[in-house]
Parts: C-alpha cells; structure tokens; sequence
C-alpha cells in the first residue's frame, strides 16, 4: 500500500541471470563512458573471483529499474570496498538508490571491509547521492566520445 501521491517503490532483490538484459539496459543508459552489454555484464559478473566477496542486486517489478553491485577490491586494497548503484531515472524520488545502497553497504560492512570506493558521472544526480553519503571527490576524469557516423 502506499499513501497517496506516493509512487511505488519496486521490490528490491537479489540478481538473478534473467535479470541480465535489463540491468545491462540500466547500466548502459546511465554509464555512456564504456560498451555495457549484456555479454560484457555476464563476464563482469563471472570474472570476480570468489576472494572479491561481490554481490548483486537489482529493483524493479515489471522490469529492471536500477541494479547495483559491491566487491571487496582484491586487487588492490584487501581492506578497500566499492559499490555502484544506478537507477533509472523515471524512477528517480522512490528510495530504490538508497535502499540498494544500503544492501550493498551492509555486505561490505559484513565483510569486514573498512573503506568504500564508488564512482560517478558529474551530473545531477550521482555526485549528490554520493555526497549525501560521505563521499567527496578524490579524483576527476575527463572521458570525450565521438559519434562516428556523423
């Protein structure tokens, strides 16, 4: 049930291999800066091994609407963890990114992981929800992109 003029918040869960195509979707439109598709997201998924702790979720009732991730960073700091959420933004003002946020920082906390690394495109939203969080910026990346086909 909701209050009135509330809008749903989708059931946040655990991800599972149908959920695939669409939390591929999801990190392609919010992540223009590198190829996110499906076979690239499967072999990220295989590709942690077993001492990077990882864990996935993802919201959504109909379809996915947001997906996150978290991992001990193995190959670097054994102390040193990193999330990433992101939420479309038609379902932005729900809760979906702090809920996920939160399953992904209690995994990392019951990991025993003592510092949290995460990352964001300079827009509107990221930099605020990190910021909201904690975080503040370490490091910028400048990343250009040209269309080809023009």
């Amino acid at each position: 049930m909701t209050r009135m003029g509330q809008r749903h918040r989708p059931v946040i869960r655990a991800f599972r291999d149908r959920d695939l195509p669409g939390a591929a979707r999801v990190w392609r439109e919010l992540r223009p800066d590198a190829m996110h598709s499906e076979r690239r997201l499967r072999h990220l998924i295989d590709s942690f091994p077993e001492r990077a702790q990882p864990a996935f979720w993802v919201a959504g009732d109909d379809g996915v609407v947001a997906w996150c991730f978290a991992h001990r960073r193995w190959h670097r700091a054994t102390d040193n963890g990193y999330i990433w959420a992101g939420v479309l933004p038609e379902a932005h003002g729900r809760g979906i990114g702090s809920a996920l946020w939160e399953a992904a920082e209690s995994h990392l906390a019951a990991a025993g992981v003592a510092r949290i690394n995460a990352d964001s495109l300079e827009d509107e939203t990221g930099v605020p929800f990190l910021a909201r969080r904690g975080f503040a910026p370490v490091r910028a990346l400048a990343i250009s992109a040209v269309d080809p086909r023009g």
